[in-house]
């Protein structure tokens, strides 16, 4: 149900509150599956991993975390410009790092630290062939790849990601990742004319985050 209110996110009771491209509505909450795949498992150990180390550090680091975190805005699911606390950012940028097999940072980024966004494209994916083109023209980055569930064409708007793969760029050159193994993994068999939504959110091994950016595609 469509309605006029102020921006809002998340369930309360039967309801949850969310936005798409035409405004804030609510729809019946629903309750999510939980398949325990090997992924999903590790990807909550190592979020249960980095929350516990936040409260192993000094205090001179958590307080470098959130002087870090106040100079570094983020834009959430409604569209909002927000700042996370030192611990947001620590767990968030943290588990993409283990994600990726690096290790944990405890110690927050250098201030002047930016990361350039990369820029992205796929090239005519098919049921059989998802492949990710991605290019740096300054520097080599690393590169957190999350998918959305299959959608239907006409879908336009979807803020619902699985984390799939991290990939990197080196400077200057064009990279190509096949996504299609691990989407299948994901998602299962893919399949002519499901459209996904794909959130690509670049870093570095110090832990800085940069700008994510967003694509669609459907496949052939």
């Amino acid at each position: 149900m469509k309605k006029l209110d102020v921006p809002q996110s998340g369930s309360q009771g039967s309801t949850t509150a969310s936005r798409n491209r035409f405004g804030q509505y609510n729809r019946q909450r629903a309750m999510p599956t939980q398949p325990r795949s090997s992924l999903q498992v590790a990807v909550r150990a190592n979020f249960s991993r980095v929350s516990a180390t936040w409260r192993s550090i000094t205090a001179a680091q958590r307080s470098a975390w959130a002087a870090f975190a106040a100079a570094k805005p983020f834009n959430d699911s409604l569209g909002q410009t927000i700042f996370l606390t030192g611990h947001q950012y620590f767990v968030k940028v943290n588990t993409i790092l283990l994600n990726a097999g690096e290790v944990v940072v405890n110690d927050a980024p250098n201030l002047a630290d930016v990361i350039e966004q990369v820029d992205a494209s796929f090239v005519a994916p098919s049921a059989t062939a998802v492949v990710l083109l991605l290019q740096e023209t300054v520097d080599a980055v690393l590169v957190s790849v999350s998918v959305s569930p299959p959608q239907s064409a006409g879908v336009s708007f979807c803020d619902n990601f699985r984390f799939i793969v991290s990939a990197s760029t080196t400077n200057g050159d064009t990279s190509s990742f096949n996504l299609t193994a691990a989407m299948g993994a994901k998602y299962g068999a893919l399949a002519s004319g499901q459209k996904f939504f794909v959130k690509l959110t670049s870093y570095n091994a110090a832990g800085a985050l940069g700008a994510e950016l967003r694509l669609d595609f459907t496949l052939e």
